[in-house]
């Protein structure tokens, strides 16, 4: 398993000194270290067995012999020599140099506005008043409590706090906006927001797990249940009330989600009962508006082909086991079947699409929040594609405006998607000419909705 040189040594990795020239190191595993030409050019004379030295600063941290092939890149591997080479001790020996170098090497942020600066003085003020208030007033009592006073002082908690923390959010929103496309502003205002902010929230549930991201990419289906269940989790109230304050900024996943379940609902409402709906969920994850109509709208939830289609094998599973544990045994006009696939495969030629029977609907509400323009419109084309005659295709996708979740998703949690504008919506059915098109916002006021519907 290679290891980026950022989570193997933090933020700054020694250097590599090999035949006296310096190479950046990015990685490690346990057979050797990735090392890259500083000027990028491919090593010269670097075959055999060699002394690579490791420096931070002026420090000499160890050497390591490691042996080398040749090679035309700019990236090259070198693989330990030897068994017991101890990378470790370079990390730890790195990390004592990095402490009598502290003032050198602490990042130097330059384009980060004064009032962003004090607006977080701000946020982290309100964050600090209520951990005074929760520690000094309810948690010493919390032994005395019983779940169901626990589910009322947070939801107490909750309603006090919504309107205050929405605005800060607006306000964050608003300093944050203006540097979407300045990538050196918005690097720094990151950095500072994750040393400020990020680093108080995630003591909340759905803030740790938004921002470690421990299934390798944000946005997973458990922190999806987390805004769906909405449950004030957490070891103690100051936890658990961070962690509705992540409910609070998530509302706009459950608001997208009821979007989708009120268009399903009233396309079966207006389709004659003897016909099947064959709908398809793209980036399906829990699929919990299929549960809900299962579950709140039993008497539309039945002729009914779903298709669930996801990259994760247990959001799948999840999802079609608790849809099942809503559909009796012997009622053959729901059925619900899953497909793991990834998007990869979904833009190939001969996708495993190509035998499914064409859509009434086809819905993907949080995936094309993460494809370019490019990759969003071909990926448009080849869903649009599968619809019968008279179907739409449904996507959702968050919107830059200042009242949506710019801030908390790209500045505190490292949640990098395509904040679209109403236009580029629109764009993404440039390959689809003869589709008609409509956007409008969710209930949250943070989600485009696209509806595209074929001609009949």
């Amino acid at each position: 398993m290679k290891h980026s040189a950022d989570a193997f040594f933090g933020a700054f990795p020694p250097v590599a000194v090999l035949n006296r020239i310096n190479y950046n190191v990015e990685g490690v595993n346990l057979s050797g270290v990735f090392l890259k030409a500083i000027d990028n050019t491919a090593p010269a004379a670097l075959i055999g067995t060699q002394t690579v030295a490791f420096k931070q600063g002026k420090t000499n941290l160890g050497s390591i012999k490691v042996v080398t092939d040749e090679t035309d890149s700019a990236v090259f591997f070198a693989r330990f020599a030897e068994a017991n080479a101890d990378m470790a001790a370079i990390a730890r020996k790195n990390a004592i140099a990095l402490a009598a170098m502290a003032d050198t090497v602490s990042p130097k942020q330059t384009k980060i506005p004064d009032d962003y600066k004090v607006w977080c003085t701000e946020m982290l003020d309100f964050l600090s008043e209520k951990r005074r208030f929760i520690e000094t007033n309810i948690s010493p009592f919390a032994n005395d409590f019983s779940q169901d006073d626990v589910s009322q002082i947070m939801a107490d908690l909750e309603k006090t706090s919504a309107e205050e923390w929405q605005k800060l959010q607006l306000k964050g929103n608003d300093h944050a906006l203006p540097f979407q496309y300045d990538a050196d502003g918005l690097r720094d205002m990151k950095q500072l927001t994750e040393r400020v902010l990020t680093h108080e929230l995630v003591g909340g549930t759905n803030w740790h797990r938004s921002y470690f991201k421990p299934m390798g990419y944000p946005g997973d289906f458990q922190i999806m249940n987390y805004m769906y269940d909405h449950q004030p989790l957490g070891d103690t109230f100051y936890s658990k009330y961070l962690h509705v304050l992540g409910l609070i900024s998530g509302e706009l996943i459950v608001q997208r989600m009821n979007y989708i379940y009120d268009f399903v609902c009233n396309m079966r409402r207006s389709t004659p009962d003897s016909e099947t709906l064959h709908v398809m969920s793209v980036g399906a994850g829990p699929s919990r508006e299929l549960i809900k109509l299962l579950k709140e709208s039993p008497e539309l939830a039945h002729g009914f082909s779903y298709t669930l289609v996801d990259q994760e094998e247990q959001a799948l599973e999840y999802a079609i086991s608790n849809c099942y544990k809503h559909v009796s045994p012997i009622d053959t006009s729901m059925m619900i079947s899953g497909m793991h696939t990834s998007f990869v495969e979904m833009l190939r030629p001969n996708s495993t699409f190509r035998h499914m029977p064409k859509q009434n609907l086809i819905y993907s509400a949080g995936l094309l929040d993460y494809l370019n323009p490019s990759l969003s419109r071909k990926l448009v084309s080849k869903l649009y594609a599968f619809l019968k005659p008279g179907g739409s295709l449904i996507i959702g996708n968050v919107n830059n405006d200042p009242h949506g979740g710019y801030w908390q998703m790209e500045m505190a949690l490292d949640w990098t998607l395509q904040f679209r504008t109403q236009e580029e919506m629109y764009d993404m059915c440039t390959d689809c000419p003869d589709g008609e098109a409509k956007v409008e916002l969710d209930k949250s006021g943070a989600v485009h909705m696209l509806t595209l519907t074929k001609p009949a």
